[in-house]
């Protein structure tokens, strides 16, 4: 049988802080959460307003995730999803 040596000390504190790792999942998931709404949401608004105008929707999703890494516009384009959404009732 094998015998592992370790310091209880070490152990402890380890314990104590929790999973490791915590901090990296949380900034991963923070960063790439914009980036996801805005694949999924500026597709949607930028393409309805450009049927309304009468021109090809050509905007796709992977244009919504390249502007979702700037900061705060993938957050932004759940608003503006929204506000077409509702603007798209009364107008069209």
């Amino acid at each position: 049988m094998l015998k592992l040596k370790y310091n209880a000390a070490a152990v402890k504190a380890a314990i104590e802080a929790g999973p490791a790792g915590c901090g990296c999942i949380f900034f991963f998931a923070f960063f790439f959460i914009s980036p996801i709404i805005g694949a999924l949401t500026m597709p949607y608004a930028v393409n309805t307003w450009l049927e309304y105008l009468g021109k090809d929707p050509t905007f796709t999703w992977y244009y919504g995730l390249f502007l979702g890494i700037i900061p705060s516009v993938g957050y932004w384009s759940l608003i503006v999803a929204i506000i077409t959404f509702i603007a798209i009732f009364f107008i069209g």
